[in-house]
């Protein structure tokens, strides 16, 4: 992973800041029903902030947007064995290549080994 991180070392070098900072916690037990929202101002701040992964999404997506990243947020389907619930991550297009932000793996991956390595399916609700 780490020459993987050298070639896109400044997405590295966000995901890695944010990815420290999150506290993963449901959005029920938090608010009390589902809220979407962007922590990267408390980022910025160097704040930690608890949320979950629509959440670390967005926050990551605003971040990376004022780098000038080209982002797309997918709904995803997780894996049957481990609840086939939906999930939200980020695709991050650097150069000529896409990878997957997801706040339930520590590290950048190339967009093709994070669906197939997860086993996510897009979600098409």
């Amino acid at each position: 992973m780490k020459s993987l991180c050298i070639a896109i070392s400044m997405l590295c070098g966000i995901f890695d800041d944010v990815y420290s900072k999150f506290n993963y916690v449901s959005d029920i037990e938090q608010y009390g029903m589902d809220y979407k929202v962007s922590f990267a101002h408390a980022v910025k701040n160097g704040r930690d902030f608890r949320g979950d992964c629509d959440d670390f999404v967005y926050t990551m997506r605003d971040l990376l947007n004022e780098q000038g990243y080209y982002t797309e947020t997918h709904l995803v389907r997780t894996y049957v064995l481990s609840g086939s619930d939906l999930h939200v991550v980020l695709k991050v297009r650097e150069n000529n290549e896409y990878y997957m932000v997801d706040n339930r793996y520590p590290a950048i991956r190339t967009w093709k080994n994070g669906m197939s390595g997860s086993k996510y399916t897009l979600d098409r609700e």
